[in-house]
């Protein structure tokens, strides 16, 4: 049996004082709990006592924190997935209500002006009605450009939050990086000091994880390793970090890129690597998220500004205006100036006329292979879909009519990786304007007209059942004429006693014979069935005829620019078909068609998709959160009814123990008297 000898008095005295010590320090950490309730990142303490190894009493007291690492770091991904969807609903919800409202959206300013224009059809000659339809032309740019100004503005601010999160995450992970020093510099002490370092790089690692998705990785030495959640790292060993770093896109270079740079010791930059800005998560991943869905909702306006603006000025120049002038835009779509990667040259984009239905909200990337040489490929949402359409030469201007534009080289030298990104839809409904300023420039009457020969035997009539173009009547002469050569008049031909086989034989102003259309067209669009050349004459010349009734060998029907109609309205009413015409490509797709209102209709329901599931996941994410935090403060967090029975617990210990060293000095006192 092992034995411990000492005399009373001592024993009591060791005991009583080790018994104080420790319910001091117990004290202590109850009360540095208490005080710290309301601390941001605070850790609770626990004093714990150990039986002396040595001698009676209180052996050790030792304090920790206590923290649990797995759902600290649950914590920390819940609150990086909540701020994601925090920030990407919070941004794009004000967009959703610009676009769907019908006081803000485009529904109801296209609608307006499609039924002003129906109106001054069905009262040609009515200059109210005519001014009417101007006033809502004026309107429908007004609604473009305004729209545009309130999502860009919020693309701006959008902007201005992304660099300032930049900054407040290069802090933090610096912050990260010295307290992780600081750490490893007390690794082994049990001291408030220690704990308090931890505590403040836990609330670090915390506030970094609202704005990123990361991963953390404890380390023997006391130091914490974070990583992005692809695996990039951000705080490395020995202090060393990386920084964050926004630079030009590769190919979009005015949307930037976000890289990690990082520094040996002597601050020189070692390596760099470029971030999938889908990838980040967090605060800043959601405004780089907004940033691309804001920019598709910008290219969506502006490729439905040019489709309806190409469609209403093709059909005012197919047309004669009050003045008896062929009609003119009635929009105007502004050329797109591209500075390219050299900061040299300059390319140039124009919507080619009458192919405004072609154009779609792709973006186009053209790489120079060689001094004289280029690859052209399509980028569609956020640069992560490139795809080449062709291979070219140098030349003054590339025609891309399947796309609705033409693009323009300026003379400057190229060289091999010399680059242009092209957006020619992002600013065009910013960039559009009314051209139309008075409203006798409406032609609502028709370029073309037909009139029957007095001689003909039958009652057949003839119209003009198409014009595609006025390219074949002459204005150069101050009088608008047919174009020499172009379709002028057709006669029947019969080629039976029954006057049943006809034929339409077309001539030109000279009397030159330019086909025979067989019977088979029954008279309708007659130049569609006759070619030159292989291609239409309908479209060589721009228009076509069809006749109707009954008609006789010799009937001729005679084609005429139509230089006096001020009460026809024929051209207005092909025009007010666009209301039901597929004019407007669907996207980045050459392929599919849409009306104007439901072009639109399907980026407000496309939209509003992504801001409804930005909303579900939001509020997911955050019940999550509360969850985990929840679960984590059951842990770490303090109790105020717990410390307060705790502090009245640890006090009478302290008491007893007080009373140990009291017996021990009444013990000694009466040792003292008895020699």
């Amino acid at each position: 049996m092992n034995t411990i000898a000492s005399t009373p008095s001592n024993g009591l005295l060791s005991i009583g004082k080790s018994a104080v010590a420790a319910q001091q320090q117990m004290l202590n950490t109850t009360s540095n709990n208490i005080a710290n309730v309301g601390t941001e990142g605070y850790v609770r303490q626990r004093s714990q006592t150990y039986t002396s190894l040595l001698n009676y009493g209180v052996g050790e007291t030792i304090t920790e924190r206590l923290n649990n690492t797995y759902s600290q770091q649950e914590v920390w991904r819940d609150t990086s997935i909540s701020n994601y969807y925090d920030t990407v609903y919070g941004q794009l919800s004000s967009i959703d209500k610009y676009l769907s409202s019908e006081s803000t959206g485009m529904s109801g300013a296209i609608l307006d002006t499609l039924k002003s224009l129906q109106s001054a059809v069905n009262d040609p000659s009515s200059l109210a009605q005519r001014t009417e339809f101007i006033g809502s032309v004026h309107g429908l740019v007004n609604r473009f450009n305004t729209l545009y100004t309130d999502v860009n503005n919020t693309q701006q601010f959008n902007t201005s939050r992304i660099r300032e999160d930049i900054g407040t995450v290069n802090e933090i992970i610096a912050k990260i990086a010295n307290l992780n020093k600081a750490v490893q510099a007390t690794l082994g002490e049990k001291s408030s000091v220690a704990y308090n370092l931890q505590d403040q790089r836990d609330a670090a690692i915390q506030e970094l994880s609202k704005y990123m998705d990361i991963r953390t990785y404890n380390q023997k030495d006391g130091v914490i390793l974070v990583t992005l959640s692809t695996g990039h790292s951000l705080v490395l060993q020995d202090g060393n970090h990386a920084v964050l770093e926004e630079v030009p896109g590769k190919f979009d270079y005015s949307n930037s890129q976000l890289n990690l740079t990082y520094k040996n010791s002597r601050g020189d930059t070692s390596s760099e690597t470029t971030l999938d800005n889908t990838t980040i998560g967090g605060e800043l991943g959601g405004l780089l998220e907004v940033r691309t869905e804001i920019e598709e909702v910008e290219k969506s306006l502006g490729q439905l500004a040019i489709a309806m603006a190409d469609a209403f000025n093709r059909g005012n120049h197919n047309g004669v205006d009050l003045n008896g002038n062929l009609g003119g835009d009635i929009f105007t779509i502004a050329p797109v100036t591209t500075l390219g990667s050299n900061s040299k040259s300059v390319v140039t984009t124009t919507v080619n006329f009458g192919e405004g239905a072609n154009v779609t909200t792709n973006d186009f990337y053209i790489e120079f292979t060689s001094a004289t040489k280029y690859n052209v490929y399509t980028v569609a949402r956020d640069n992560a879909e490139r795809v080449e359409i062709l291979t070219g030469q140098t030349a003054t201007e590339l025609n891309l009519s399947e796309y609705g534009i033409t693009i323009e080289f300026d003379d400057t030298t190229k060289a091999k990786g010399d680059y242009f990104f092209i957006q020619p839809t992002l600013a065009a409904a910013f960039d559009i304007k009314p051209a139309i300023t008075s409203e006798s420039q409406l032609a609502l009457a028709s370029a073309l007209k037909v009139e029957v020969d007095p001689s003909n035997f039958g009652k057949a009539t003839a119209v003009i059942s198409n014009i595609y173009n006025t390219s074949s009547i002459d204005t150069s002469t101050g009088k608008l004429e047919l174009k020499a050569g172009a379709p002028a008049s057709v006669i029947i031909i019969n080629d039976d006693s029954n006057n049943e086989v006809v034929r339409y034989e077309v001539l030109d102003s000279d009397g030159h014979i330019l086909g025979v259309a067989d019977s088979s067209c029954n008279g309708v669009n007659i130049l569609a069935h006759i070619q030159q050349g292989g291609t239409p004459l309908s479209e060589i010349y721009g228009y076509d005829i069809t006749v109707n009734g009954k008609v006789f060998a010799g009937d001729q029907f005679n084609i005429e620019v139509n230089s006096n109609g001020i009460g026809d309205n024929s051209n207005g009413l092909a025009m007010c078909e666009m209301q039901t015409a597929d004019l407007v490509a669907s996207g980045t797709s050459i392929g599919v068609k849409q009306t104007f209102v439901e072009r639109y209709s399907l980026l407000t329901s496309e939209f509003g998709t992504v801001v409804n599931n930005a909303s579900a996941n939001a509020t997911a994410s955050e019940a999550k959160l509360a969850q985990s935090v929840a679960q984590y403060e059951n842990i770490t967090g303090v109790s105020l009814d717990e410390e307060a029975a705790n502090l009245v617990k640890f006090q009478q210990y302290y008491q007893a123990a007080a009373r140990i060293i009291s017996a021990s000095q009444t013990v000694f006192d009466a040792l003292i008297s008895a020699v």
